[in-house]
């Protein structure tokens, strides 16, 4: 049965001929195949977040320097870090990346500062002291709160974010 299904006869038989490899042995082969195949999409499926996020520990205490937490709208607490500029040109939206928080880029936001721009940098849920498990739709959650908190509270056109 799994020889027919993985190897037809005729195509199986063909095969064997040339290169001197038995049916039983190819459907075997192609069998293992595909339960690998299986078994790793199952891995990624079911571990995928958990192999694709790594939230270091907090590299800054909520309070000190700009770091607040904003309440996103299923109450879920979100870190970030508002460095507003008097008379700024616009608003520049930072996003880490992985494995970091927003308490290592200290030195780009000063440099942001230093060109005019005001600053508000975020974690995602689960990373720094936001609340939450890290994911993808935590991650569209925490830039949702942050983009209302830009332009509802501090009033910021939409085209003066960057």
């Amino acid at each position: 049965m799994l020889r027919n299904f993985f190897a037809p006869k005729g195509i199986a038989r063909a095969y064997a001929r040339t290169y001197g490899v038995s049916v039983k042995l190819l459907a075997r082969i192609l069998g293992y195949a595909a339960v690998i195949y299986i078994a790793a999409f199952g891995a990624c499926y079911f571990l995928g977040e958990r192999l694709a996020f790594h939230p270091p520990a907090p590299s800054y205490q909520i309070g000190e320097r700009g770091y607040r937490l904003l309440q996103a709208k299923d109450g879920t607490p979100i870190a970030v870090r508002w460095l507003p500029v008097e008379n700024s040109r616009c608003a520049v939206l930072y996003a880490h990346g992985n494995a970091e928080d927003i308490g290592d880029a200290s030195q780009v936001f000063e440099e942001f500062r230093r060109m005019g721009f005001s600053v508000l940098a975020f974690d995602f849920t689960g990373y720094g002291h936001s609340g939450g498990r890290p994911s993808a739709a935590g991650m569209r959650l925490a830039a949702q709160t942050v983009w209302d908190f830009l332009t509802e509270q501090k009033n910021i056109a939409p085209d003066k974010i960057v």
